[in-house]
């Protein structure tokens, strides 16, 4: 079963294997210069299509290769078989479609062919994998059966975040991601800023250097609504609206302020088309949510000579829009909705002074899906085993190919394996 395809500027809510059947729903749209201006219909919730799983990889009665610990990268090489970067055993396996462990493509260690901190795994057009190591500075490449064949080494590369640590492009290019995949206080000084570094796959040499904008970090409003603790970046990170970018296989640059639903799709020929869903917004920050955070603060700078006169600060009405920006191996757009917080209990104990809950965004939750055309394909709804947090250094993003995802899950005590899920349409219409 496939998505449906759109026509341009025409927006259909989930028509899995119902083309013919549903309405096609306009959007309004306008043109300034490159740019078409594209605004979707208010009916955004119409047939949430679910995620079924159909297999699971990770069980400790089938044996060692089928463990996992902090899982930090997923693909699908040529074959179609899949390969999982995991660095706490510093190793990439390789598993059949079916769920088969194959082999250890590489193992621990600091030489040729060997993994010291993984940090993302991808496939070039020719076959060839690439590891990104030690931590973010190498790119390790193998040869399409797993045979190493040479490395790459990066000059003055940040550590970055699996999310965005590599995107393989077309003409025989791979862009590495040089950093977070969002802004913070301690990039606003520097932006715009280069977001990726792209290398021709020949040879390694740098050829191209892609670069954020500085009106979308204006349109953010970001330097005027943040407060800095003198603590590492923004800690409110996850309460004020911030710049998130994604880079699409295609070339094309996905970019926006998560103060409201919007983004841009920058295209590669110089054209752009800015998607807003004016009926979407954040959820609230609870008070309870608002006390906690400032706690938790407080407890941080205690001892530090530091601390935060909160006179005049005010608790944010409306955390962000959206979470994150995820291109899919097709010629989709996955938009991560923002969750309402959860209050979750600390265990063990933290230490004096501290509070005993935190808050965080549960997993699952509610993804937008949109074409590079900027048609609406319909909202998805997410299972809660799926372990993504775009906020999480270390979180892998689901790989999405057509109607299968593949992606991180957890269990009941936080034990990750790696699960594939067909995408099926609303029960409404099975």
């Amino acid at each position: 079963m496939r998505w449906c395809r759109m026509m341009p500027v025409a927006v259909l809510l989930i028509l899995l294997g119902t083309c013919g059947e549903r309405p096609h729903h306009r959007v309004s749209s306008s043109q300034s210069g490159d740019t078409t201006f594209i605004q979707n219909p208010p009916s955004l919730l119409n047939d949430t299509a679910f995620l079924q799983a159909v297999l699971r990889i990770g069980s400790a009665e089938r044996g060692e290769e089928y463990l996992f610990g902090r899982i930090t990268g997923l693909s699908i090489a040529s074959d179609g078989s899949l390969l999982v970067l995991d660095t706490q055993y510093d190793n990439l396996r390789r598993y059949s479609a079916d769920g088969s462990f194959i082999a250890v493509v590489a193992g621990p260690g600091r030489g040729p062919g060997e993994i010291e901190s993984g940090r993302g795994v991808t496939v070039l057009s020719d076959g060839r994998i690439v590891v990104r190591d030690a931590p973010g500075t190498t790119l390790q490449l193998y040869t399409n059966d797993g045979q190493f064949d040479t490395e790459w080494r990066l000059v003055r590369a940040r550590p970055a975040s699996t999310q965005q640590a590599l995107v393989p492009l077309p003409n025989d290019r791979i862009a590495v991601g040089l950093g977070i995949a969002y802004s913070s206080t301690s990039l606003i000084e520097a932006w715009p800023r280069p977001l990726f570094t792209v290398l021709g796959t020949r040879d390694g040499d740098i050829v191209d250097s892609l670069q954020g904008s500085a009106q979308h970090l204006a349109d953010c409003e970001l330097a005027e609504r943040r407060f800095d603790m003198g603590i590492q970046g923004d800690v409110r990170s996850r309460y004020i609206p911030q710049v998130h970018w994604a880079l699409h296989p295609s070339g094309s640059m996905i970019i926006g302020c998560t103060a409201r639903f919007s983004f841009d799709i920058l295209l590669p020929q110089g054209t752009v088309i800015r998607i807003s869903l004016t009926d979407v917004e954040g959820p609230p920050v609870t008070r309870a949510e608002w006390r906690t955070f400032r706690h938790l603060i407080d407890a941080q700078l205690t001892g530090t000579g530091r601390e935060i006169d909160w006179t005049g600060v005010e608790r944010p009405q409306l955390k962000p829009a959206y979470s994150t920006l995820l291109g899919a191996q097709d010629d989709r757009i996955w938009v991560f909705a923002t969750r309402p917080g959860v209050e979750t209990t600390i265990d063990p104990q933290p230490p004096p002074g501290y509070p005993n809950t935190y808050w965080r965004e549960p997993n699952g939750g509610l993804v937008f899906v949109f074409t590079l055309h900027g048609d609406y394909a319909g909202p998805l709804k997410l299972p809660p085993s799926i372990a993504f947090d775009p906020y999480d250094a270390l979180t892998v993003p689901p790989v999405i190919r057509g109607d299968t995802v593949w992606a991180v899950t957890v269990d009941s005590l936080g034990t990750q394996s790696v699960t594939r899920f067909h995408v099926r349409p609303s029960l409404g219409h099975l």
